[in-house]
Order: C-alpha cells, then sequence, then structure tokens
C-alpha cells in the first residue's frame, strides 16, 4: 500500500510539473554567440543607425543552422556557423581591413576554412538564401546610376546582388531580370520551395511584387495598391487602413497580405475629431493565378494591461507580421514590457499558440528578427557594449522538427 502511494505521489507530482513546463507563457532562449562592436571582420559596425536610407541597417537571417548577419554600416556581410565562427566574410575592400585570417600563414588550418569575398558594396541591407545556398542581397546603386520613373515620382536606386554557393558574384537583379532597371524601395526579399525569387517593393501608391523563377525570369508582376485594399466593415465610419507586410507561400502561388485598420475617434459630446485609434488586422491570402483573395483571417490585438492609481486600463496594441513558415504557421510579434509578445497561428486550422520572448531593457539598443521556413526564430540582441546573437525554438511548438 506504501509503495502504491509513493507511485501516485510521483505520478502526480510528475504531472504537475510537467503542466507547468507545457503551459509556461515563456519560450526558452538560447544564446548562440555574441559579436563585438567595431571594423573587423568579425566585429559590427552599428554606428550608422541614423543613415538617411530607409531600411533598416542590420538584418539577421538564420538557415539550417547558419547564420548570415548583413551589415550596411559596415558595407559588409558575415556567414557564421551556429558557434559564431566566421566562415566567409563578404566586404567592401575600400572601407574594410583585409581580414585578418588572409594575412595569416597559408598553412593555417582555420584560415582555410574560411572565405574571404571582396565586393563593392553600397548600401547592402536585406537577404535571402535558397536551397542551393545561393546568396541574394538587396543593395543600392551609386548616386550616377539612379534611374527615375516619373510617373510615380520615384528615384529606382535598388537591386540585388546574386552570389552562388562559392561566394562567386553572377550577376545583379532588377525589374525586368538579371541586368534590368533598378527597383523603387525594396522592403521585402523571400526565396520559396522552386527557389523562385520574390521581392516587395514600395511605391507613392502601392506595394508591387515582382516573382522571378530561379533563373531570374520575371512570372508576375502584381501590384497592391493603397486605395483599393479590402475593407472588411460594413458600416460607413472613417476607415484607415495599412499595409504591414507582404509575404509569399513557401509551396503554392499565394501571397499573404497582413493589414491593419484603424477608426477614426470623436468626442460623444461634441463630435469633436479625437484621431485614430487602432481597430484590427487580418491576413488576406492572394491567388496569384486569379488575381483573387480566396481567404481573410482576423488577428486579434495584443491587450496591454495599465495601471494608473487606483484605475486600470486595456488599450490594443498592433502585432507586426514577422514571417510565415514552410508549413503554414504564421508568426506575429509586438514589444512589451517583458520584450516581446510572440503569436503562432496556423493559417489551416488556425490553432494558435502564445508565448513570451524575454528580452531586457539593456538589450534593446537594436533588435531585429528572422523566422526560418521550419519556425525557429532568430535575432540580433545589441546591448551598449556588444551584440548579443540568440535563438528561439518555436518549430519545438509547432512540430516542425
Amino acid at each position: 500500500m506504501k509503495n502504491i502511494k509513493k507511485i501516485l505521489l510521483v505520478v502526480f507530482v510528475g504531472l504537475l510539473f510537467g503542466c507547468r513546463r507545457e503551459t509556461s507563457l515563456e519560450l526558452e532562449r538560447e544564446e548562440k554567440f555574441t559579436l563585438n562592436y567595431g571594423l573587423f571582420e568579425n566585429e559590427l559596425n552599428l554606428f550608422n543607425l541614423n543613415s538617411t536610407y530607409s531600411r533598416p541597417d542590420t538584418q539577421i537571417l538564420m538557415k539550417e543552422g547558419i547564420f548570415y548577419i548583413v551589415n550596411s554600416g559596415g558595407q559588409k556581410i558575415l556567414k557564421l556557423s551556429s558557434f559564431g565562427d566566421l566562415l566567409t566574410f563578404f566586404y567592401n575592400p575600400e572601407s574594410n581591413m583585409e581580414p585578418s585570417f588572409m594575412q595569416n600563414d597559408s598553412q593555417d588550418v582555420k584560415a582555410t576554412t574560411r572565405g574571404a569575398i571582396k565586393y563593392p558594396f553600397n548600401h547592402p541591407a536585406l537577404l535571402t538564401v535558397n536551397s542551393s545556398k545561393h546568396l541574394f542581397v538587396v543593395d543600392s546603386v551609386l548616386d550616377e546610376r539612379i534611374e527615375y520613373d516619373h510617373e510615380e515620382n520615384l528615384a529606382l536606386r535598388d537591386i540585388i546582388l546574386h552570389f552562388d554557393e562559392n561566394g562567386t558574384f553572377i550577376d545583379y537583379l532588377g525589374q525586368e531580370g538579371f541586368g534590368g532597371t533598378p527597383f523603387p524601395s525594396i522592403e521585402g526579399i523571400h526565396t520559396n520551395s522552386s527557389n523562385d525569387i520574390i521581392v516587395v517593393c514600395r511605391t507613392q501608391t502601392s506595394l508591387k511584387i515582382y516573382w522571378y523563377n530561379r533563373k531570374g525570369d520575371l512570372l508576375y508582376k502584381i501590384p497592391i495598391f493603397f486605395n483599393a485594399v479590402p475593407n472588411p466593415y460594413e458600416s460607413s465610419n472613417k476607415i484607415f487602413s495599412s499595409i504591414d507586410k507582404i509575404i509569399p507561400d513557401f509551396n503554392d502561388l499565394y501571397l499573404y497580405i497582413k493589414i491593419d485598420y484603424y477608426l477614426e475617434e470623436k468626442d460623444a459630446a461634441t463630435r469633436a475629431n479625437l484621431g485614430v485609434s487602432y481597430d484590427k488586422s487580418c491576413l488576406y491570402f492572394l491567388n496569384i493565378k486569379t488575381g483573387k483573395y480566396d481567404k481573410k483571417m482576423d488577428i486579434d490585438a495584443y491587450e496591454e494591461i495599465e495601471t494608473s492609481g487606483t484605475e486600470t486600463f486595456t488599450f490594443k496594441k498592433v502585432y507586426e507580421m514577422m514571417g510565415i513558415t514552410e508549413s503554414n504557421w504564421c508568426y506575429l510579434l509586438t514589444p512589451t514590457t517583458k520584450g516581446y509578445a510572440l503569436e503562432m497561428m496556423n493559417l489551416k486550422s488556425q490553432k494558435k499558440y502564445k508565448k513570451d520572448l524575454i528580452v531586457s531593457s539593456d538589450e534593446t539598443f537594436y533588435n531585429t528578427f528572422h523566422v526560418s521556413s521550419k519556425g525557429i526564430i532568430s535575432a540580433i540582441l545589441a546591448r551598449d557594449d556588444k551584440a548579443l546573437i540568440v535563438w528561439w525554438r518555436a518549430d519545438k511548438i509547432i512540430g516542425d522538427k
């Protein structure tokens, strides 16, 4: 009888702690390595964050355990192992010193396993890597090569540099394909299971999506006009909409378009205009073949609670769409007092998970995130003395191992 009681007690305690782990709101964070600030090959230059360029200064991408960090301020790209070992260093020789490992003895084993690629980068800021390990980098042409779209009143300055798996430069991608006209301002670049390249550009009137096959042939050019976005409301209230982000499906010819909606606020007594407030967001599924929206999903707002004296206030915060996995999980993120609130939503079953990503206040000098096709979240968390490269294994929650 005593043995049975002991067994039941062990089972109860095991279930209790098992439940606690399962229901924990905090997603475990793993620090992979750190990078110092500076001008050497294994350091980041985050000192140009006040650049006049509209794109973020430094971005991170993780694919199959390899980290790619594009550092605009340093005009360089670092390809690193999951332990932080520098594998390949892409750099502009006019603004960077020759990497130290190139000056070492040629018999040095470490030096022979590293690569150094010279390229005259101007302002590299976004990148993607396909399954063949080809690297596509968004860069800007020099001022004398800028072209103009007089209809849209736009300067065309962005191009996409193509490097093969060995780091050899192949060509640059423009609007018409390789060697084409520079793009309007690029705010997103993606690849998919077919190694297509999908580019999202912003103009004054629309977001334009350019969809290329692996050879660089333009397959589709899709404009999403700001004045013609879907309206989920039946009332005639004044509505303001904002396209947060457009991301392609990993396997099919679909675009996922997240739109945030704001409503006009008026004083109940005087009817005076009080401005606008965030109401809700919707995710639309655009079928590329038909040009029609096949589906709409509502996205819950993040509700934050603030206390002032004896009063408690609840207000809505908008989630930013961070990425979509190959198994159709949508990742949404918004900053909180703990760091960030994460919501993962399955686009087929609508199943949801909510987690906290813990980031301390001294790690928020500069933050940037990436969601891999498998669902792993990687980030650069910049402190005042160094940058932390971390990840969260959200793939274990959604079932992608």
